[in-house]
C-alpha cells in the first residue's frame, strides 16, 4: 500500500501539473490525473511501464519505504521474471548507505563501471547480490517533501548501454511522477477536508 499521508498545512487547490511540450508518458499522466478515481498505484504503474517499454530499460523496479520508514522493499517491477529475487528484496534503511542518502531529497544517481568502485562500499550487500549489475539508475520518489521510495532501472538484459539521454529522460519521468503523486495527495486531502 502506498503512503498518502500529508501534513495538516492549508494548501491551494490541487491543479494538474502543467506539462508544456508533453511526451506520450506525460500525456498519459495528465489523462490519468483527470480521472477522479486515479490512484498513486496507477501513476507508479504508468511510470514503470514507460521506463521499461519507452526508454527500453530492461528492469524497472519500485522500492517503497515501509510505513515505519525502517525498510525499503520491492513492491512492483517491469522486466522481472516470476521468480526473480528482486521481487523479495527488503533492505534495512538505516544500513542502506547511498540508498538512504537518496531518500534525503529528490535526486538521481547513475552508477556505471567508471564510478561503481566509489559507490560499491555504500551499497547494501543485499542490494548488490540481488541486482548483480554495476550499471544502473536510481532516483528517489517523493510525495511533496516526504520520501516514499526509490526507482531502480537498468539494461542488464540488453546489449544497449545506458546513456545520458536515457538518464535525463529517466529523471524527467520521475520528477513528473513526483509532481503527480503530490497532486493526488493534495486532491485526496482536499476531498476529506
Amino acid at each position: 500500500m502506498l503512503p498518502d499521508r500529508q501534513g495538516d498545512a492549508v494548501q491551494a487547490p490541487a491543479r494538474i501539473p502543467d506539462l508544456g511540450d508533453a511526451s506520450g508518458f506525460e500525456l498519459g499522466v495528465k489523462a490519468l490525473l483527470k480521472s477522479p478515481r486515479a490512484s498513486q498505484a496507477q501513476v507508479l504503474d504508468l511510470l514503470l511501464t514507460h521506463l521499461h517499454d519507452d526508454l527500453h530499460l530492461s528492469r524497472a523496479v519500485l522500492l517503497l519505504l515501509s510505513r515505519d520508514r525502517s525498510k525499503l522493499g520491492a513492491r512492483a517491477g517491469k522486466g522481472l521474471d516470476e521468480h526473480s529475487p528482486v521481487r523479495q528484496l527488503v533492505i534495512d534503511v538505516d544500513r542502506a548507505g547511498v540508498l538512504n542518502a537518496l531518500l534525503s531529497k529528490p535526486q538521481a544517481l547513475w552508477i556505471d563501471a567508471e564510478n561503481y568502485h566509489k559507490f560499491e562500499p555504500a551499497l547494501p550487500a543485499r542490494f548488490k547480490s540481488t541486482f548483480l549489475h554495476e550499471n544502473f539508475f536510481l532516483m528517489s520518489l517523493f510525495v511533496g517533501d516526504r520520501p516514499i521510495g526509490l526507482i531502480f532501472a537498468d539494461r542488464a538484459l540488453s546489449v544497449t548501454r545506458l546513456d545520458k539521454e536515457t538518464f535525463l529522460r529517466f529523471k524527467s519521468a520521475i520528477l513528473l511522477t513526483n509532481r503527480a503523486l503530490a497532486y493526488l495527495a493534495q486532491r485526496r486531502q482536499q476531498a476529506t477536508a
